[in-house]
């Protein structure tokens, strides 16, 4: 395990250090990278391509990368490129970071390949409305992701969130990897269900969990007003709180895997 969360490491000194952890090879397996609050940009992300890469050899046994919070105008490109050949990830944090869409679309691209990252955190990336679109047209096509955030995103109009959770449903028709969605905007679907206008989407969760989810969740919703409306629908879905933004939350709710 290499944790250098918030330790002000800047870009040429972080990809000088994962260069140094590449020519050490076999002889320096990292299992957990934790680069999470630091000054990371376009140097380190070409040498965590590399870094990524290198697992086609069996030269990286990386298995859990946290890149949450990093410097504005950071360009992600070669680090997906990278995630396209990797076979030994398990699980990435992006939380905090604006994504284009020409990224999110790589991104996309990478999980059409990739077999093996099941967790994927966009938390707070900023999404527009045309990138959360991208990502929910590809849920069928994610290959392993066992569980997605996309929670914090941009405000879009109700018509457009509506839009976008039933895409999201019917992705998950045909998805069968995923087990946990955590879904932005839980108080439109509160507001939509008191003034009786999303009867038909709740006949769809209805029916899909009873149907192909079991007991695993469908959506990971954060309000607990949610929990007096859609009995049904709710016994069956996990609750998550709002994140509180601090360390330790940072610090847990990024690269390791957590019972939920």
């Amino acid at each position: 395990v290499v944790s250098l969360f918030s330790c002000g490491v800047s870009d040429a000194e972080m990809s000088t250090l994962i260069w140094g952890l590449l020519q050490r090879g076999r002889t320096c397996q990292i299992n957990d990278l934790d680069l999470g609050k630091n000054k990371c940009s376009n140097q380190t992300m070409v040498a965590l391509k590399s870094l990524l890469t290198a697992s086609e050899n069996g030269g990286t046994s990386l298995r859990h990368l946290n890149l949450a919070f990093q410097s504005a105008g950071i360009m992600f490109s070669p680090l997906f490129e990278g995630l396209t050949k990797n076979h030994s990830l398990k699980s990435l944090c992006l939380r905090g970071n604006q994504l284009t869409q020409e990224e999110v679309l790589l991104l996309i691209e990478a999980l059409k390949h990739n077999t093996t990252l099941e967790r994927l955190i966009l938390t707070d990336c900023e999404l527009s409305r045309e990138s959360m679109a991208s990502l929910v047209g590809a849920i069928p096509f994610m290959r392993a992701v066992r569980e997605l955030r996309l929670d914090g995103v941009q405000a879009m109009m109700i018509r457009q969130r509506r839009l976008l959770l039933q895409d999201a449903i019917n992705g998950l028709k045909t998805n069968h990897t995923l087990q946990s969605l955590h879904w932005p905007w839980p108080t439109e679907l509160v507001h939509t269900k008191e003034t009786g206008k999303c009867g038909a989407l709740e006949r769809e969760l209805n029916t899909l969990l009873d149907g192909n989810w079991g007991s695993q969740g469908l959506l990971l919703l954060q309000k607990d007003s949610m929990a007096s409306l859609w009995p049904k629908v709710l016994e069956r879905i996990n609750l998550a709180p709002l994140p509180q933004h601090n360390n330790q939350c940072l610090r847990s709710a990024t690269t390791r895997p957590h019972n939920l």
